[in-house]
């Protein structure tokens, strides 16, 4: 497990995906078209570490993967917004406010 810069929560990289943990949202896996749309939503990789605060943006996942969106697209909630997949339109985040 490595800890977050602000030392918030932590997280731990598999091979299928992430794992993050805070005492505010608990344990939760982001992984596959998600996963890569939440790396971009957060400006995480590869400079992690120097980052400073790189959980500002769409922030910790709030909830696990939920694949039973119309039309089989899946969804996965985070603190400041959700990111949507489907196969017609690839993985999208929506933000709070947007």
């Amino acid at each position: 497990m490595v800890d977050n810069v602000d030392k918030s929560g932590c997280y731990q990289w598999y091979q299928g995906g992430i794992i993050w943990w805070s005492p505010a949202s608990g344990t939760h896996v982001v992984w596959g078209a998600i996963m890569r749309a939440y790396e971009r939503a957060n400006w995480v990789w590869p400079d992690y570490s120097s980052s400073g605060y790189p959980m500002q943006m769409i922030g910790y996942p709030i909830s696990d993967e939920n694949c039973t969106g119309p039309g089989g697209g899946c969804y996965q909630w985070f603190e400041n917004g959700i990111i949507w997949w489907s196969a017609t339109t690839g993985a999208q985040r929506l933000m709070n406010g947007d």
